[in-house]
C-alpha cells in the first residue's frame, strides 16, 4: 500500500509518488495500491493506469485511524502487508523484498525509519490493536512510539535501513541492504 495524499499533502511531488509505485511494482511482493484522499483526480488515474494498481480512497482525517484502517482492509485479504509513504525517494526493491521476506518467514512487523525519527515503511503481519492510537504524522517521535508499543506487544521487529526524510535532505542514507536494528528477536529483516 503507498500511502499519499494526491496533492494536498504539504510539499507533494507527483514524481516521487510515480517513482515509489515504480519501485512497489517493480519488488513483485504482492498487489500494489494508491491510497490517497481524492481519488478523482486526473493526477490520481495517470498514476493507476501508468502503474496499473488499484486505488483506495482514505476517508478519515487522522493519520492513526486511517493507518489502522489500511492495515485492517489489506490484512483481510492478505497474510500481511506493508505501508510506504507516498514520498520515499530513496526506498529500493530491496528493502520492499527484506520486509516481505521477514513478515513472510513470520516476522509480526518491519519498520524502515528516517533519519529523523519517522517512518518511510511500516509492515504487518496481522493487526496490532492500539498501535496507531494517537501517533503522530510524519513527527519526529513516530519511530520510537511505534517500537515501544510493538515491544510492549511481544511483537518482534525488524528495521530496514534509515533514509533521508526527503528528496531535498542532503543526510546520507545506510546501505541499502543494510539492516539496522532488530528488536524483540535475535533474527534480522535479511533472514526472509
Amino acid at each position: 500500500m503507498i500511502f499519499a495524499d494526491l496533492p494536498v499533502q504539504a510539499g507533494f511531488h507527483p514524481e516521487l509518488v510515480d517513482r515509489t509505485l515504480a519501485t512497489a511494482c517493480a519488488s513483485q511482493t504482492g498487489i500494489v495500491e494508491l491510497w490517497c484522499t481524492d481519488t478523482n483526480r486526473p493526477m490520481t488515474h495517470d498514476l493507476v493506469r501508468r502503474h496499473g494498481v488499484r486505488v483506495r480512497e482514505q476517508t478519515l482525517l487522522v493519520d492513526g485511524l486511517r493507518m489502522t484502517a489500511a492495515f485492517r482492509s489489506a490484512l483481510s485479504r492478505t497474510r500481511h502487508a506493508c505501508v510506504v509513504n507516498g514520498h520515499s525517494p530513496a526506498l529500493t526493491i530491496d528493502d520492499l523484498r527484506q520486509a516481505s521476506g521477514w513478515l513472510r518467514s513470520g516476522g509480526d512487523a518491519v519498520l524502515g525509519p528516517t533519519n529523523a525519527g519517522g517512518c518511510y515503511l511500516i509492515g504487518l503481519r496481522r493487526p496490532v490493536l492500539g498501535l496507531f492510537d494517537d501517533v503522530p504524522g510524519a513527527d519526529d517521535s513516530l519511530l520510537q512510539i511505534l517500537r515501544e508499543r510493538l515491544r510492549r506487544a511481544g511483537l518482534s521487529c525488524c528495521e530496514l535501513a534509515a533514509y533521508p526524510t526527503d528528496e531535498t535532505s542532503d543526510e546520507t542514507s545506510n546501505d541499502p541492504g543494510e539492516v539496522v536494528k532488530a528488536t524483540g528477536t535475535e533474527e534480522n529483516c535479511a533472514n526472509g
